[in-house]
């Protein structure tokens, strides 16, 4: 079953376009099918409609979405804490 993972910044430009790559090389290392997507935080509920269905969304701003499994992205970006995202993230997909 291919996953649906949404990632989400401030602009949809710059630092999702990093998580989406990190994302990327954690996908292929671990053999997980996914279709990623990457947004503005603004364009969630847009996407997770157009989308269908989301399995997990990656966000690196500040927010809250009840309605499907959400994670901060940010030690992508800062590089504390990859070792515990990636486990959470590999967690949620292979549920």
């Amino acid at each position: 079953m291919v996953k649906k993972i949404l990632v989400a910044c401030a602009t949809g430009i710059a630092t999702s376009t990093v998580v989406e790559t990190k994302l990327r090389e954690l996908l292929k290392k671990n053999n997980i099918n996914a279709e990623i997507s990457h947004c503005k935080i603004a364009e969630i509920n847009f996407y997770k409609t157009l989308l269908g269905r989301v399995d997990l969304l990656l966000v690196t701003s500040p927010y809250n979405d009840k309605t499907v499994k959400t994670l901060n992205a940010t030690p992508y970006l800062t590089g504390q804490g990859v070792e515990q995202l990636e486990k959470q993230i590999l967690q949620i997909l292979k549920e």
